[in-house]
This record gives C-alpha cells, sequence and structure tokens, in this order.
C-alpha cells in the first residue's frame, strides 16, 4: 500500500483492508482504521512491518496477523476491540513498541494468548473504563513497562502478569465530581485468586527472590 499524499487512507465499518506487501505512506498520510468492526489484516508472505504513526491517533479497531513469518509493530499502537492471529504473531517487543487496550467504554477487552510473539508486550497501556481482564490461560511478559491510566487490569486465577520495570503505575482519583453512573475514573491493578492460589504478579524489582524468585501468589 503506498500513499504519498497528506490524506487518509480510510476503512469503513464491516470492511476488512489485506495488506500483503508493505506499508508505505508519506509524512502526513495514514490509515483510518477506527471505525467500529473495521479490520486491517496482514497477509504477507514474508516479515511485514506497521510503521510508526501508520494509523490515526494510532488506533485501530480490529488488527488480523495472518502471516507466518510475523509483523513487526513500531511505535504506539492503540487497540479499539481486538487482535486474532491465526497464523504467525505480533511481534510487539523487538521495537520497543507500546500497545494500549484502549476499547469502547461500554465493552471490556481480553488480552488472550498467541496474539504476539513469545506472548510479549515492551510496554502495555491500559485505557478501557469497562477494563481489561487476561484469559484465564494467559502469561503474558512485560519487559518494560505497564500504564495504566484508565480503568482497571484483571488478572484473575489461572493468568500470570510479569513486568520488569512496573514504575508508571497511574492510580487516578475520578476526574469528575460525582462521576457519572456505571463509569469507573480509577485505576488499578485486580488480582483474582481461587483455592488453589493461581492468580499471580510476577515483578522482578519489587519481590525478592527469597519470596520464590519474584512470584507472587494471592
Amino acid at each position: 500500500l503506498i500513499d504519498a499524499t497528506t490524506k487518509s487512507t480510510v476503512i469503513p465499518g464491516n470492511k476488512v483492508l489485506t495488506v500483503n506487501r508493505s506499508l508505505y505512506l508519506g509524512s502526513s498520510a495514514h490509515i483510518n482504521a477506527s471505525a467500529q468492526y473495521s479490520t486491517i489484516e496482514f497477509a504477507g508472505t514474508l516479515a511485514q512491518t506497521i510503521p510508526a504513526a501508520t494509523f490515526t491517533n494510532d488506533e485501530v479497531y480490529d488488527i488480523l496477523i495472518n502471516n507466518s513469518h510475523n509483523v513487526t509493530l513500531y511505535g504506539t499502537m492503540r487497540l479499539l476491540h481486538e487482535i486474532t492471529a491465526p497464523a504467525g504473531r505480533l511481534d510487539a517487543t523487538t521495537q520497543s513498541p507500546t500497545v494500549v487496550y484502549a476499547g469502547d467504554p461500554y465493552a471490556k477487552q481480553t488480552i488472550e494468548m498467541n496474539r504476539y510473539l513469545n506472548n510479549s508486550m515492551y510496554n502495555l497501556g491500559i485505557y478501557n473504563i469497562s477494563g481489561v481482564w487476561l484469559s484465564t490461560t494467559a502469561s503474558i511478559y512485560v519487559p518494560n513497562d505497564c500504564t495504566i491510566t484508565r480503568g482497571v487490569l484483571t488478572v484473575p486465577p489461572g493468568a500470570t502478569l510479569t513486568v520488569d520495570n512496573y514504575t508508571k503505575l497511574d492510580y487516578r482519583a475520578p476526574q469528575i465530581s460525582p462521576p457519572p453512573p456505571l463509569i469507573d475514573y480509577w485505576s488499578c491493578l485486580v488480582l483474582k485468586s481461587d483455592p488453589s492460589l493461581t492468580g499471580s504478579f510476577v515483578h522482578s524489582d519489587l519481590f525478592s527472590s527469597a519470596i520464590g524468585n519474584g512470584t507472587v501468589k494471592v
């Protein structure tokens, strides 16, 4: 896809834009991929990349990885709905990018296994007032930072979240007083457990190896 103009390429709702080769965008050109139920699919036969600032406001509604050679993300991607990966994975680590779960305010999002290469995101951001959950079988690694600026990130029983540099957790008091009903402006991390104590949060800096190599089960 080559767009040397300064305008945006728009993916309408319920439509799919399939990229089989490379993206070449002009300095002010973007792909507007934020319409509800719109999808951008990467289906190359060689490794592909998503350059920084590819998407308008860094937002993409659905992204489909259908490339067994993987797709490398640069910059920031604000995911409004979900990522699926029937073939290959999104490499969200190598180029130190940021993935922000920034979905519809009326629908929670789920971080699933086997979407990201090595189930890893270099930086993970949460900006969804309806909340983001790890799937119950997820084991997600964040080698740099996890930033929760709006909404709740929940680690349920059976899931594991490993964060190496947990420095930017942003707990926010309500921004509107009183807050609107059904909208929670607090930001936090919720750890859930069952009787087998299988919910866990791994932080290599906060917890010493004396209590299990940095793993705390709750």
